[in-house]
């Protein structure tokens, strides 16, 4: 069996960093930070490609089917709640890191930031946010079913911006 110039090993996404740095393999797919801090780690280290013809950071919220009937209104009420952090957040980018940064218990508040300015955090059901869906969905083979993976009712409970036809 004749096998290509290169291989592909698996290994837990967060390890690849030092691994990179070290020399043991030569790239790796990750999400961030660990990509920035490849790059910080390591001056020959470069970012070749970003997931974004792919898929932009989206908020998203899944609960169970019989939990959204039976808990309809809670679910609203956290809708209204998450719309306004999400409406918070880039006007407060320094304190939202601080936020996150504690409950992650990151020690890296710029990181922090770095990945909350990467996150579009309106949580309208768009035409923006179908198309980046179907755009990864293809990608990794999994076609989206709209009728059955996602339910608009409660986002249209906050008015009609929050639902685009």
């Amino acid at each position: 069996m004749d096998y290509p110039a290169h291989s592909t090993t698996l290994r837990p996404k967060p390890t690849g960093m030092p691994w990179l740095v070290r020399g043991d393999i030569d790239a790796f797919v990750i999400w961030q930070p660990f990509g920035w801090r490849a790059v910080e780690a390591d001056s020959n280290a470069h970012i070749v490609t970003t997931g974004q013809p792919y898929f932009h950071e989206w908020e998203m919220v899944n609960t169970m089917p019989e939990y959204a009937r039976s808990h309809a209104d809670e679910i609203v009420a956290f809708l209204r709640g998450l719309d306004a952090a999400g409406k918070w957040i880039p006007s407060n980018l320094d304190d939202a890191a601080q936020i996150v940064a504690k409950s992650l218990r990151m020690d890296d508040v710029a990181v922090a930031k770095r990945m909350l300015e990467k996150i579009d955090w309106n949580i309208a059901y768009t035409q923006k946010f179908r198309a980046d869906m179907d755009r990864i969905g293809n990608f990794v083979n999994i076609p989206v079913d709209w009728k059955t993976m996602f339910d608009a009712k409660f986002l249209a409970q906050l008015g009609p911006a929050y639902v685009e036809s």
